[in-house]
């Protein structure tokens, strides 16, 4: 007890105010998901519900960017970054430049059917569906590839609000760790505590740092690569915001329905349909043909080895699917543990504010304790942000 009145007496000298002042302060700290947890007490039967609803709501407050005044004002939504990324992009380009050469080449292919001097024969037609089917590949290709780095996009901007989040939470924590070296100095010299343990509190606290400024580098990395994705000005910087969401994962039909249907509906298995058709017909026109002997039976080979490799891609992309959805109910149980861990959390801090308010416990531990709860906060972020990206590749598993 009497260590506790004194790191409470030395928390009050570092912070500069009495203890009563240390407690207003401390309690002006309420978060919001307290706040709805004292308005639900009136509903029992309902309270499981409200206290995740006031839960998510905390996290939801931590669904931007850490606003840094005035010198970064400009708001980038993610509408406007994915608009951005696609119209930089090169590799989008390529992909239509491609899809005109076909178009192209579909054209001359029946202009020289519809013309020929001799006469059309079966290869003629058999090239003309050939043609047709790499266009249709080529625009399925080009859709799927849009869709892919319009997620990536999303990927990558809930990244940098949890970046900044997490540098936020550290900086927190490297303050909390200058605060409680202070006092540790103060016990040193009562000999409170030995000189050993405030060398590793001080060598703690060194580290401490420079994790703090590799977080910040690796931001700065982050955004730098996300600008030049955009087209702009590197030194850019912007408010993200993107609100996050929550709904476990039901489906309407079995499983195993809702994967072949998935697993059929895939731009890679309808392109390797299309490549299929157009084989066949390029065998069909060896067999009509072709007088070289063996011919024929090495188109024959080569279409059922596409076949083969068809039914190897369904059966691997159903097992793609397949893990996507057990992976997104443990998810969700995870969801569900950290939910109820930062309720307690915060029930924690609440009663460790009223220990303080009754000169129990130091300016510290409350600090700590709020700490905690911040950690919470962003890990549950992140893990919303990831459970959102992955039910989205679920739905559409040409994302996975």
């Amino acid at each position: 007890m009497k260590r506790n009145v004194i790191a409470l007496l030395c928390a009050a000298a570092l912070f500069g105010q009495s203890v009563p002042a240390l407690a207003a302060e401390t309690t002006q700290e309420t978060t919001q998901s307290e706040t709805t947890e004292e308005s639900t007490l009136e509903e029992e039967e309902d309270s499981s519900l409200q206290t995740d609803s006031s839960i998510l709501a905390s996290v939801q407050a931590l669904s931007q960017t850490v606003d840094a005044g005035e010198d970064e004002t400009t708001v980038l939504t993610l509408e406007d970054a994915t608009k951005r990324v696609l119209q930089n992009s090169t590799e989008l380009k390529k992909s239509a430049s491609s899809v005109d050469l076909l178009e192209d080449a579909v054209d001359i292919a029946g202009i020289s059917l519809t013309y020929s001097s001799e006469g059309s024969d079966i290869s003629d037609v058999a090239n003309l569906l050939s043609q047709q089917i790499s266009l249709q590949n080529s625009k399925l290709s080009q859709a799927t590839q849009e869709e892919v780095l319009a997620f990536s996009v999303e990927q990558t901007y809930s990244d940098l609000i949890v970046q900044e989040q997490e540098i936020a939470l550290a900086e927190d924590a490297l303050a909390l760790e200058e605060k409680d070296l202070s006092v540790a100095a103060i016990q040193l010299e009562m000999g409170l505590l030995s000189q050993q343990e405030y060398d590793e509190m001080e060598r703690s606290l060194q580290d401490s740092k420079s994790a703090l400024q590799l977080k910040k580098d690796e931001l700065e990395k982050s955004y730098i690569a996300f600008n030049l994705s955009m087209g702009i000005d590197t030194s850019t910087r912007y408010q993200l915001e993107m609100p996050v969401e929550y709904e476990a994962t039901t489906l309407e039909i079995p499983l195993e329905s809702y994967v072949n249907a998935k697993a059929e509906g895939l731009s890679s298995i309808l392109q390797q349909k299309k490549s299929l058709q157009a084989t066949r017909a390029t065998t069909n026109a060896t067999k009509a043909t072709s007088t070289e002997v063996g011919s024929y039976t090495s188109a024959e080979v080569e279409y059922n080895n596409a076949e083969m490799d068809l039914e190897d891609s369904l059966d691997a992309a159903k097992t793609t699917i397949r893990n996507a959805y057990y992976q997104l109910l443990d998810q969700e149980r995870s969801i569900e543990s950290s939910i109820k861990n930062l309720e307690a959390l915060e029930k924690t801090l609440a009663n460790k504010e009223l220990e303080y308010e009754m000169g129990t416990v130091s300016a510290l531990e409350v600090a700590q304790a709020q700490q905690a709860v911040k950690e919470a906060q962003v890990s549950l972020l992140s893990a919303l942000y990831s459970h959102q990206q992955l039910q989205q590749q679920f739905e559409n598993p040409d994302l996975l």
